[in-house]
């Protein structure tokens, strides 16, 4: 779990500059950041994100979870929830540049247990 972390510029939760590494089962909530609240990736970043959950990850007015610096950017996500969808992705990387691989990715409410008390488990997903 990564969460209520705060970052000054970028990757509240995990920040990739020119990395792959992967995130499995992972929950990335309530993080703070500029851009990347949940997770930014930079130059040639392609982590693979399997089963995870970006969810309320906030900054400065906006709510994007995944950051995207440039079109290099090629993260994969697999059986993700993500807070907005593909709407969740910001950056010059995001929008019809991010030419993804995007697996069953949900923007539906994770529905945790006791999200105000701190309690991230799930009732049911």
């Amino acid at each position: 779990m990564c969460k209520n972390n705060i970052s000054a510029s970028e990757g509240g939760g995990v920040w990739y500059n020119d990395a792959g590494h992967g995130i499995i089962n992972c929950t990335i909530v309530n993080n703070q950041a500029v851009d990347g609240e949940g997770l930014a990736c930079r130059k040639r970043s392609t982590a693979l994100v399997i089963n995870t959950i970006l969810w309320g990850n906030v900054a400065s007015g906006s709510r994007d979870q995944v950051y995207l610096d440039s079109t290099a950017c090629d993260p994969q996500f697999k059986c993700c929830a993500i807070l907005g969808g593909r709407d969740g992705f910001e950056g010059p990387g995001s929008g019809d540049e991010y030419q993804e691989i995007c697996i069953r990715l949900r923007d539906e409410d994770p529905l945790f247990a006791d999200s105000v008390n701190g309690l991230f488990n799930l009732l049911f997903f």
